[in-house]
């Protein structure tokens, strides 16, 4: 079956805009979310199944083309969601304070072939980061099913007899995660306790259609808080003291060992020369 369709590229400057248009496979981004692929990388996905002449194309001030393509999904397919771009990029990079710049604007093409539908979701361990003075949350979703949903999470966090003591929110609201793709959710914590114990664990909320399918909670992860900083500090400045005041009187016991090893020496002087002035007083012209 093909479908024939088109795309329109407006320019809303005053300017002439030239530009490279191409059809492309829409990648997964290691860091989460979706990018389509460059013109000059193979088409191995739904990528493939858009056709169009790729085209470098200048668009006059104020003007717009429209480009024809035809999609066609080829036979066996197995079900579910497939996602495909048309891109226009912008012809040649431009270079600021030595970085490449590339603007692109992609129209993503979403497939959905029909059949069983298989919902699945890997839920990665949770792991957590202690960094200036905050504690940051990690996991990561992967989407095993054949169909796109949204991923939603937040960190519960309880005290030592289970109480719920604060609830954090665990990523973006409304991230979609394709078929094969992942979605790494963070949260930071910034009101660390000085003293206790803390059991942190995830909620995880897969939504398909706007509906709730299944929500998924990881296993506890316990962390234990102390002011090492703050006991290590003091116990240094005690040491500190400690070893001024030893020193302090080692400094005085050696004065005193000093002052009356001078008092002696000054006895014995004042000693002899009392005696040399008996003898002299004593001697007969």
């Amino acid at each position: 079956m093909v479908i024939k369709d088109s795309f329109i590229l407006h320019n809303f400057d005053s300017r002439p805009v030239r530009l490279s248009v191409y059809p492309a496979d829409l990648r997964n981004l290691a860091g989460g979310g979706l990018a389509p692929a460059q013109a000059y990388e193979p088409r191995l996905g739904a990528g493939a199944w858009i056709h169009f002449k790729p085209m470098i194309m200048t668009v006059p001030p104020h003007r717009r083309e429209e480009v024809p393509f035809t999609v066609s999904v080829p036979p066996g397919v197995a079900p579910g969601d497939y996602y495909g771009a048309v891109v226009a990029a912008a012809d040649g990079d431009r270079r600021k304070a030595g970085v490449h710049i590339a603007m692109r604007a992609a129209l993503i093409v979403h497939f959905s072939v029909p059949g069983t539908i298989r919902i699945g979701a890997s839920i990665g361990s949770l792991r957590t980061h202690s960094t200036g003075g905050a504690e940051s949350f990690n996991l990561v979703v992967t989407n095993t099913g054949n169909v796109t949903f949204m991923v939603s999470g937040a960190i519960l966090l309880h005290d030592g007899s289970g109480r719920l003591t604060d609830a954090l929110h665990l990523g973006a609201a409304g991230l979609y995660v394709v078929p094969g793709g992942s979605a790494p959710l963070t949260a930071v914590w910034p009101r660390v306790p000085l003293f206790g114990q803390v059991r942190a664990s995830a909620a995880i909320q897969i939504r398909l259609n706007g509906r709730l399918y299944r929500t998924y909670t990881t296993a506890d992860v316990n962390l234990a808080f102390f002011p090492w900083k703050p006991m290590m500090a003091a116990l240094a400045a005690l040491i500190g003291c400690l070893v001024i005041g030893w020193n302090r009187r080692h400094w005085l016991a050696r004065r005193y060992r000093e002052w009356r090893e001078d008092r002696g020496l000054l006895a014995e002087i004042r000693a002899q020369r009392r005696a040399e002035r008996s003898g002299s007083y004593g001697r007969q012209p």
